[in-house]
């Protein structure tokens, strides 16, 4: 095609090409450009998976969290899943608990009796994250909803 003497179809081709320009140099992105992305925080493998009582066809190994925590070892982790669980659990090895929902109003753990919801005991480290423990009705002054005995320690 012969562009010299047509001065629209200079033009037009002119536009053409600059907006070639432009478009090539938007689809390539250095890895300076881009924009910082922070990981998500590692997830812990689960030795043990637990469900709500009332949804038993999931494919969990138990529907108490305490029941997860007594059948797994020190070191271990268990991962919990959204739903409301009325007991109380205690940590005395090495452990982690994980509520899966996406915020800790979707795992919620409500004490059954008048002791502390949660006690982590006998010099064990233990990790609770993204759990809501709550109506913890403790009428003795030994630590309300959570009680981290001496030489424990509760992240």
């Amino acid at each position: 095609m012969d562009l010299r003497g047509n001065g629209r179809s200079r033009a037009l081709f002119a536009r053409v090409a600059v907006l070639a320009i432009v478009v090539s140099q938007l689809l390539v992105i250095s890895p300076d450009a881009a924009p910082a992305q922070t990981a998500p925080p590692p997830q812990p493998e689960f030795a043990a998976l637990v469900c709500p009582a009332t949804a038993p066809e999931a494919p969990c190994d138990y529907t108490s969290i305490s029941a997860a925590i007594n059948g797994t070892g020190s070191g271990d982790a268990v991962g919990v899943y959204p739903g409301i669980y009325p007991e109380d659990f205690g940590i005395s090895q090495d452990r982690q608990v994980w509520g899966l929902g996406t915020d800790p109003s979707q795992v919620i753990v409500t004490g059954s009796t008048g002791s502390p919801t949660v006690q982590v005991t006998g010099g064990a480290t233990a990790t609770i994250g993204n759990i809501q423990i709550s109506d913890a009705d403790n009428k003795r002054d030994d630590g309300g909803g959570i009680k981290v005995s001496s030489g424990a320690d509760l992240t």
